[in-house]
């Protein structure tokens, strides 16, 4: 009885394992996360359209195993803002987009076999005339007369099989008319100017209102407000651009000259221990690119050569817009400093001038478009903590040293000059700027300056100080 009582904690120990062992769960499979808005032709968000993702699994049982496919079904609505997203398994999907009084979207195949974040943004046709067409002649409607009925009336679609070497991928050609001239097709957009011819092949996305296709050199021009998603989370815009279907992937047969951007965004608050793991955005009229950095707040992109506005951000901090110009190859170095977020903020009664009164107290970013003098205009970009309005200026102040707030300055960005000071007051009618206390300016050249106190005025595009 001994030697059993003695041997029994190891085998309580064994099974405490073996049960451990078999609760262990199944390894997850990946995932890949997809998201869009789904908009009208005017760039409304549609509530509640029905999206709708399928795929197959061709080997449900194992490679071994022979069963039938199982379709994976995954639906969801769009919000109020039209937003839609999820997460997936790694596999091959087609895309449905569906809502009452418009016209239907279908993606087809594609194939996502690492983890990736997509996004698929869809413009929905309002159901035209053309749609439901009625003939006042007696008896069956002939090919000829349907054709004739829906010549330049109505959106049509091509759907062209182009397989890579893995895939049976399919071009997807969304248009108003199509001519066809020795094998090459040339697209339009529908005649009323408001829907552009939509393309899809694989992951890869283009809008434009012009599109000429050639099947033998299997090549995509696309010319008049371009816009192309040709990798996650980049954006591309032109007058005109090129792309060639190379097996499973587009490329751009003609592209711009690139720069290498690299930097770190630090910490004002210096939380120790804390990564910064930042959402860095870079915009301009030509290239957008969204990329991470890493938890010491570093970061590097590729973008095209240009002007952009860089905004770093996550749910804790966020810097002031930071302006770069890259007119050359030539790799740029660009730092920065993120600043917190408000954690606490004063109770706001609500009403008409809620939104307002709630900037007023708990911080905000104001934006002026100012004529620049060559028949343009250029934004002044105010972010601030407090702010106080007249009928001739508007006066804003940092943030105040409060329990779960830190100190932030008033930042201020106009073209390619920024300032930051404790308070900063602009003139709506003579267009003056008013900055004072802990005062640093860059100007266009990069150069920076200290100051208790600097004026400037705004004139043609340029601040210039105010002795």
């Amino acid at each position: 009885m001994t030697r059993l009582l003695a041997s029994l904690p190891s085998a309580l120990i064994l099974i405490s394992a073996l049960l451990a062992q078999s609760a262990v769960p199944a390894t997850q499979p990946q995932t890949f996360h997809v998201q869009g808005t789904i908009t009208n032709t005017s760039g409304e968000p549609i509530f509640r359209v029905k999206v709708e993702f399928q795929s197959k699994d061709p080997n449900p049982g194992g490679p071994n195993e022979r069963t039938p496919d199982i379709e994976q079904i995954k639906v969801m609505d769009t919000d109020a803002a039209g937003f839609y997203q999820t997460d997936l398994p790694l596999g091959d999907y087609t895309m449905t987009a569906q809502a009452l009084g418009f016209r239907p979207y279908r993606r087809p195949f594609f194939r996502v076999p690492a983890p990736t974040r997509l996004t698929f943004d869809v413009t929905l046709r309002d159901i035209a005339a053309c749609d439901t067409l009625v003939f006042n002649g007696p008896g069956t409607v002939t090919p000829d007369e349907w054709a004739a009925g829906q010549k330049d009336s109505c959106l049509r679609e091509d759907v062209l099989p182009l397989p890579s070497h893995a895939a049976p991928f399919q071009l997807s050609l969304r248009y108003g008319s199509r001519n066809h001239d020795h094998g090459v097709y040339s697209y339009d957009a529908e005649k009323n100017g408001d829907e552009e011819i939509s393309v899809a092949y694989n992951q890869f996305t283009l809008e434009a209102d012009k599109v000429i296709f050639d099947p033998r050199k299997k090549t995509i021009a696309a010319s008049s407000n371009v816009i192309a998603w040709d990798e996650p989370d980049t954006i591309q815009r032109g007058d005109a651009a090129t792309f060639r279907i190379d097996n499973d992937r587009v490329v751009r047969v003609d592209p711009p000259p690139t720069f290498h951007v690299k930097g770190t965004i630090a910490d004002a608050g210096n939380t120790p221990g804390f990564p910064l793991r930042l959402q860095i955005k870079f915009q301009s009229k030509r290239f957008d690119k969204i990329i991470s950095s890493n938890d010491a707040g570093a970061y590097e992109a590729d973008l095209d050569v240009g002007e952009y506005s860089m905004i770093a951000s996550n749910n804790f901090l966020k810097t002031r817009r930071i302006q770069l110009r890259a007119a050359s190859p030539s790799p740029l170095s660009v730092n920065g400093v993120a600043y917190p977020r408000r954690l606490t903020c004063d109770i706001v009664v609500g009403g008409p001038d809620a939104a307002n009164a709630f900037n007023d107290v708990c911080g905000g970013e104001d934006s002026f478009e100012i004529p620049s003098g060559d028949g343009t205009f250029l934004h002044l970009y105010i972010q601030f903590e407090r702010r106080k309005r007249s009928d001739e200026e508007y006066v804003y102040s940092g943030g105040e040293k409060m329990s779960g707030d830190l100190l932030t300055p008033v930042f201020v960005e106009y073209n390619y000059f920024s300032l930051q000071a404790n308070e900063v007051t602009y003139s709506l009618n003579t267009r003056i700027l008013k900055a004072s206390g802990n005062v640093v300016v860059t100007a266009e050249s990069g150069a920076t300056e200290r100051f208790d106190s600097a004026s400037f005025q705004i004139e043609n595009g340029h601040l210039k100080p105010l002795r």
